[in-house]
């Protein structure tokens, strides 16, 4: 009877150390997997990447963009070309063509979000309002976010 207890006892102990080292391979191989897979972000050439943020601090009505990553919501920051992982259990992300001037014109930029401009004032002064922004773009690419900022091409 006491030679029954202890295989029954080593049987238990045997199984929970098969589970484990079971559940030790699953974590050991399957995280780099999840990470590799689902958190990647893949910016190709001439591209950029936007992310919003699903988690953090509430902004206010009247605020557009996040104010920095700790807060919900569409970030300011663009990610240039290049590999990031990002948790999508936190981000969203997409991938948008980059702004591209061609030689021989300019682009002018048009700021969506900040404080409105007083009445008169038709150019942004500072980093802080809205509308028109008053140096332009020279020929080249860029990565401005399509939500943030309106590139447009002017001759």
């Amino acid at each position: 009877m006491a030679r029954d207890f202890e295989s029954t006892r080593e049987l238990r102990f045997a199984i929970k150390g098969a589970v484990l080292m079971l559940l030790a391979a699953v974590i050991v191989i399957g995280f780099p997997i999840f990470v590799y897979t689902m958190c990647r972000i893949d910016v190709p050439v001439r591209q950029f990447a936007l992310l919003t943020r699903k988690t953090g601090e509430d902004m206010d009505n009247h605020q557009e963009v996040a104010l920095d990553e700790n807060h919900k919501g569409l970030q300011l920051e663009v990610l240039p070309e290049g590999r990031y992982f990002y948790t999508p259990v936190f981000w969203d992300w997409g991938v948008y063509p980059m702004v591209e001037i061609p030689q021989e014109k300019m682009g002018i930029r048009v700021r969506l979000h900040g404080e409105d401009l007083p009445y008169g004032q038709v150019v942004a002064m500072n980093d802080h309002q809205k509308g028109v922004i008053e140096e332009p773009l020279k020929p080249g690419r860029y990565a401005y976010n399509p939500l943030v900022i309106d590139g447009r091409t002017k001759q």
